[in-house]
């Protein structure tokens, strides 16, 4: 028979209507419930606004922690993977690790590699309940022609319903032979090249891949490349005769290091006495190639080089990228190495005679350079020598990786903990937000009531009951306005 309409505005927009309804008879309103139902409507839309922000504040303490767990799944997958020093054994670990995470049916590495088993599964971890794949070759006579060049590229293909995903008939026969019915596909590389791709298969029933889990996957596809490329450095040394052992210590040394300086030191000793060197120095370089000796470890009797600066103004247009792409530099003796003025003025105040330069690799990207002098005289390389040396700058590298990640780790954790420390302060000046709300409408309950009363006294028009009836409606609204806003707090 009668409303009264006021507006609720959410961040400045219209959110929607706040209605009041007189069903039993025709209503005059009066200003003073206007004015409170407006002020109702206003309070609501502050309301919505703190929900709201407490909505994005759980969410992104959500992210945060799915961040911080994933990071740590990458970060224990990636030190596993790492310490195998052969390929099978890489390839085996990776495909456990990523089944495990990922709590899928199945596992693979699928073989691109042109000189070994072409097309063949060499590696998988697969739930007792489907069927094996390892060492079935899984043939598209359309793959090559459109995928190959995109997969080196990087391509990264998710398919979360087999049977709507449009493949060739003769492809998807031999993937339903697997009971495949959702798939995952990353590239692997190697040394440059398409060495393979690693596959997640869910049998049990299709499934939506989500944006975390893919690059997760594709993150740990790039470090499957760099441990292979490791594995076969390793072989290769082996095969030379090389120390493995002395390897293997080395990188168990500096893997147990936490933080940065700490590595480069123990790095730097442990290299000096694996090569017997005079001096072992690290050259940190920054973006514009130039640098500093961030890390020394020298026999008594010899100058100190730690925290110097060796400025070579041709360093970075002649050789950062030859560094960047492997270069390794031995002088038998720097006086016969037609070096720069400068660069041998530099050496002999260290007293160096001769010297060997590896690059450091972090990420791909040129950390700086691993350099071992020769103090006492001239030194002629043995190439296993250079070899040993750069697998030790190899392992530098990976070893700094992992300290980056650790330092990643930590600061997802921060990001964890201060937003978990928000949510008191949001609570609190939420609460203090209805307090108001409370307090002003009680304020207006209170000048309603005499307002009632007043209007009672003059016209007679209103008994006693309704009078009452009226005030208790009022209450009972101000109940359900304070029991609304604790829910969304609560939320």
């Amino acid at each position: 028979k009668a409303n009264l309409v006021t507006p609720i505005l959410n961040e400045g927009k219209l959110f929607g209507l706040l209605v009041a309804h007189q069903c039993s008879q025709p209503r005059e309103w009066q200003d003073y419930e206007i004015r409170w139902v407006t002020q109702i409507a206003t309070q609501v839309g502050f309301a919505l606004d703190n929900a709201k922000v407490l909505a994005a504040s759980a969410t992104i303490q959500i992210q945060a922690e799915r961040e911080r767990t994933w990071t740590h799944y990458f970060t224990d997958a990636i030190q596993y993977i790492r310490q195998s020093i052969k390929q099978d054994d890489v390839l085996e670990i990776s495909v456990e690790e990523v089944r495990r995470v990922l709590e899928c049916d199945r596992v693979v590495v699928y073989s691109l590699n042109p000189d070994n088993q072409y097309g063949v599964v060499i590696a998988e971890s697969v739930s007792a309940a489907y069927p094996r794949a390892l060492n079935k070759t899984i043939e598209d006579p359309c793959f090559e022609a459109r995928y190959l060049d995109k997969y080196r590229d990087g391509r990264v293909r998710a398919i979360n319903d087999l049977s709507q995903a449009g493949m060739t008939q003769c492809y998807l026969e031999q993937l339903e032979t697997l009971e495949v019915k959702a798939n995952l596909v990353t590239p692997i590389l190697n040394e440059g090249k398409l060495f393979g791709l690693l596959v997640a298969h869910q049998c049990s029933q299709p499934r939506e891949w989500q944006d975390y889990e893919i690059r997760w996957v594709t993150q740990i596809a790039t470090q499957v490349g760099f441990a292979l490329d490791n594995a076969k450095l390793l072989k290769k040394l082996t095969n030379d005769g090389l120390p493995t052992q002395l390897l293997n210590n080395f990188s168990l040394g500096i893997s147990e290091r936490v933080n940065r300086s700490q590595l480069l030191k123990i790095a730097v000793e442990q290299a000096r006495k694996i090569i017997k060197l005079d001096r072992v120095i690290v050259y940190q370089f920054d973006a514009h190639l130039n640098g500093d000796i961030v890390a020394e470890s020298v026999i008594p009797g010899y100058p100190r080089a730690l925290n110097s600066q060796i400025k070579d103004p041709c360093f970075a247009r002649e050789y950062g990228a030859k560094y960047r792409q492997g270069r390794t530099k031995a002088i038998a003796n720097i006086h016969q190495a037609n070096l720069t003025n400068c660069h041998l003025e530099q050496l002999e105040a260290l007293s160096v005679k001769a010297s060997v330069v590896v690059p450091i690799l972090q990420d791909e990207q040129l950390f700086g350079l691993l350099i071992g002098h020769q103090c006492e005289q001239p030194r002629l390389w043995e190439q296993s020598e250079i070899d040993l040396f750069t697998q030790l700058a190899l392992q530098l590298g990976l070893a700094l990786e992992r300290v980056e990640l650790r330092s990643e780790l930590d600061a997802v954790k921060n990001v964890h903990r201060k937003e978990t420390q928000k949510q008191p302060l949001e609570q609190h000046n939420l609460e203090q937000d209805i307090s108001q709300l409370l307090a002003d409408n009680q304020a207006a309950l209170q000048d309603i009531r005499a307002k009632i009363s007043r209007q009672s006294a003059v016209t007679g028009g209103f008994s006693q009951s309704s009078v009452s009836h009226r005030t208790a409606n009022t209450s009972n609204a101000q109940w359900q306005i304070k029991w609304q806003f604790s829910t969304a707090a609560a939320a």
